[in-house]
């Protein structure tokens, strides 16, 4: 796989990933999600 076609699929999937997060955080109380030290929401 050639180095663009790889951006595109990271962009592709960072994407995604945001769209996810912004119907959870619309969805769901925000006292109910947390950050860790590393970004991630749980």
């Amino acid at each position: 796989m050639d180095i663009l076609k790889r951006i595109q699929l990271v962009r592709s999937n960072q994407e995604t990933e945001l769209r996810h997060i912004k119907v959870v955080i619309e969805y769901v109380p925000v006292p109910l999600l947390s950050i860790d030290h590393n970004g991630k929401i749980s």
